[in-house]
Order: structure tokens, then sequence, then C-alpha cells
């Protein structure tokens, strides 16, 4: 029986729907968010049927509970994938009356979910959703990914529904679309070329074929990558590990090479996906340094000074989830040197599916400091196991820097892991960017697993654009547990 079987046999009251999603929330999101979307419509009826049926429930939920939050916007999100435009305009509402903001990209979405008719309809409205996409790009997503997704979702519906009694029309808003893409940064994408590459004749086989497409670029689909199985993966001999030597181990020196080296290709910049994307080029390497290195810097250094002074006594290991080019650790060493702090680092663990940066990673480890014990593990979240680690007594320090604010890991799996491997004292240092509630909530989740044990909350802010430095935006989540 899958989690949606589930939620269907066990409803009935506000009270059972609450317990339901609060013990399986992480399984919810799975199923609804990051299911292939040809799967997913195989349940629409029975999704059309639940909402049908559950919505005076679904509407009393108590929204300040996170998990509850997080069903609404799953909801919302798979009613705009389904084109199920009455729910998905009463789930909105839903948020509104409880004091919640509706996100830019469902704003946008609900310009032509609202039952739009002919196809002038939707003519008209291409430039304001073109806009109102633009601006969630810019304010609220950390990727053009879903963005991108409600925008050809829009565009399949219409080649679906109107190219076979009305290919010119059809063909004249496709025109449209690629004279302005230019002037929209959200459609710069390897993606936009492809779906406006598929022909529309056959406007099922196009509309499949355009879907088949998003649910790639999401990763909807299980995607196997393929990960180095090294014990130690180290950058040696190349360019950039000679020019480390000829500089000092400090953060802005290391940026500054970095920089140095960037070919300043927008086609480069455009292939980090806004920083989330797994690189695969040295030169994405350089690009993400020179573009983020300095938010990243701020971000870390402004958590770690938050942490209790007791701790720097203790003896540790560094477990730097999905590490990039171990920015959040060569930060730390960058820190507790500044602060003349003379803390002893048993180990530092690198974890990151990209090889390349990895390995530039584990250099700037070394770069630091010699004398500390590397262990890289070349896998993405969810593909991590208890045999990945290596770890002994010590008191442990991780680091989740820019990573917990994607979708494709299981915040469950990933807790349960962490705590069949690391017993004893753990401080915990969560940043993401704050890009929608829908993420802040899944960090919440993440961390209510850790909840019931030895557990302090340290540090939680969240600050918006304009609220910090600049149009910096941030989520902070610093708390400690010792797992028995």
């Amino acid at each position: 029986m899958n989690i949606f079987e589930k939620l269907n046999t066990l409803t009935g009251s506000v009270e059972k729907l609450t317990d339901f999603v609060q013990e399986n929330s992480d399984e919810i999101f799975n199923f609804f968010i990051n299911q292939a979307q040809l799967n997913l419509a195989d349940f629409k009826a029975d999704i059309d049927t639940f909402l049908s049926s559950n919505y005076k429930v679904i509407k009393k939920l108590d929204l300040s509970i996170n998990e509850n939050q997080i069903f609404i916007d799953v909801l919302i999100d798979t009613s705009e994938r389904l084109n199920l435009s009455i729910y998905f305009q009463r789930l909105c509402r839903i948020k509104e009356k409880a004091g919640l903001p509706i996100s830019k990209r469902n704003e946008a979405a609900s310009l032509y979910i609202n039952r739009l008719r002919h196809l002038s309809d939707f003519s008209k409205i291409l430039n304001s959703l073109l806009v109102k996409l633009q601006t969630a790009f810019e304010t609220e997503e950390d990727t053009n990914k879903r963005v991108l997704a409600v925008f050809f979702n829009f565009y399949a519906n219409i080649i679906q529904n109107f190219s076979a009694y009305n290919l010119g029309g059809v063909k004249s808003i496709i025109s449209q679309i690629k004279e302005q893409k230019d002037n929209y940064s959200f459609l710069i994408s390897d993606i936009t070329d492809d779906i406006l590459a598929v022909d529309i004749i056959e406007s099922e086989k196009a509309f499949l074929a355009i879907h088949l497409i998003i649910d790639t670029h999401l990763e909807r689909e299980i995607i196997h990558l393929t990960y180095s199985d090294a014990e130690y993966l180290i950058e040696l001999e190349t360019e950039y590990a000679n020019k480390l030597n000829d500089i000092e181990s400090e953060i802005s020196q290391i940026r500054q090479l970095a920089s140095s080296l960037f070919n300043g290709s927008d086609d480069v910049f455009y292939s980090l996906g806004r920083g989330v994307a797994i690189l695969s080029e040295e030169q994405q390497l350089y690009a993400y340094l020179r573009s983020y290195g300095n938010m990243h810097f701020a971000k870390c250094n402004y958590a770690y000074d938050s942490i209790p002074s007791d701790f720097f006594n203790k003896n540790i290991e560094i477990v730097d989830w999905g590490c990039g080019q171990a920015l959040a650790s060569m930060t730390y060493l960058d820190f507790i040197k500044k602060e003349n702090i003379n803390q002893t680092i048993e180990k530092i663990i690198l974890n990151e599916p990209s090889e390349i940066a990895l390995k530039r990673g584990a250099l700037h480890i070394k770069t630091f400091s010699s004398e500390i014990e590397i262990n890289t593990i070349n896998k993405d979240l969810n593909s991590l196991r208890m045999a990945d680690f290596t770890t002994n007594d010590s008191v442990k320090l991780h680091l989740f820097s820019n990573i917990l604010d994607i979708d494709n890991y299981s915040t469950k799996q990933l807790a349960d892991l962490i705590k069949e491997i690391f017993k004893g004292l753990n401080y915990v240092v969560i940043i993401s960017p704050k890009i929608t509630d829908l993420k802040t909530n899944r960090i919440d989740s993440f961390i209510k697993e850790f909840e019931g044990q030895s557990f302090e909350l340290i540090k939680s802010e969240n600050k918006s654009a304009g609220e910090w430095k600049g149009d910096w935006t941030m989520v902070l989540r610093l708390f400690k547990v010792n797992i028995e």
C-alpha cells in the first residue's frame, strides 16, 4: 500500500489527518513532489476524489503545525501539476485565511489554471505569466527548475488542448515565446530549447514528451549517478593546486585565486543553477566561488559566531554534508584561526556527489592543515549508508550549508542515518537561503527528528532580503543533541 492509499484510508477527522501527516510528512512529500508527472497523473482521479471527500477536514487543519503547512503546500503544487483548478484555488485560500503568503510561483500558476477556455485567453496572459515567474525566480527560488516546470505545464496544456484544431494559433504563441525567452533569465536553459524543439503535430505525443523532459530536469525520476568508490579523493598536481601553494591559506585569497581563473562565460554561470547544480567542470568550480563565495562565507561566519564558547574547548570531528568545494569546513578553519581558537580537529568527513568538487574540497582542507585526517564520500544524501563512515567517540560538528533546501532527499532517512552512526554529543549547523515556506518547513521537519532526546535548539533565525546583508537571505538553525 503506497502512502496515498494509506492517506485515503486513515483520514476522516482533523485529529487523524494531523497525526498521519506529522508521522508521514517525508513520504507524503516524496510521493507528490518527487514522483514523475506521468506516474502522478495515474492518480489524478483518486487525488481529485480525495480532495473532494476530505476538503472540509483539510481546511480545518492547524497551519501553525509545520507538517500541516508542508501538506497544504504539497497539495497546492500537485493541484497545479494536475490542473485541478478548483482545489488549487481552494487550497490557496486556506493559506491566505491562515495569514500565510502564497508563493510568487503559485501566483503565476493561478493566471492560467483558472479554467481559461480559449487560445486567445492564454495568449493574453503570456506576458503577465512570464513577468510573475521571473519575479519568483529572482526573489523566491534557488533554481529555475520549478519555475520552468510551471511555465512548461502551461505550455503543454496549450498544445494538448488546442494544437489539434488551431495549430496556427499555437505556433503563433510558440513564436512569441521564442521571441521573448532571452528577456527572461529563468528561460535561459537547455530544457527550454529541448521543449521548444518538440514536434507539436501530434498533441498527445507532444504533451507526454514535454513532461518527460520536465521530469528529467527536475530529477523526479530515479537517476542513477556514477560515483567513485575510491577511499580518498583529492586534487593533486593541477594548475590550481600549484597556485594554492603560492598564496595564504585564507578564504578571501582562495576566492580571489578562483575568480582570476574563471573565464567569465555566461553559459558556465547559468549552468550553476543558482548554486545548486552538481558540478562537473573546473570552470564551474571557479564560477561558483566567484559568484557565491562571499555570501557563503558570510553566512557560515555568522553561524559559527553563535556556537557556544565551551564547544571550542572540545576535540571534534567535522562532517560536511553536500560539501561542494568544502566551503563550510574551510570557513570554519578560517574562523577559528582568526579568533585565535586552538581547537583539536581530529578528522573532517567530506560528503559530495560531484567528484570534481569533492577533490577540490579535500585540497582546500589540506591547504589549511596537513595534519587533519580527511575522509571523502562521493555520494548524494539518499545513497549514503552506515558503512560509508568511520568515526570515533569525539564530539561531532555537522555542517549542512546550502544542502537541506534541495527536494531530492529523505529528511527521515538522513536523520535516521545520523542517529545510527553518530552516538554521543553532536552540534548541528544548518544554513540555507530563505526560499519558500515549504523548503524552510522541510528543514524544520528534519530537525524535529532529533527532538525528544537530549536536544537543545541554540539558534533559529529566518532572514528575508533586506533584513540581513543587502538582498541575501538566510535560514539558520543551530542545535545540539546527545544521541544515545
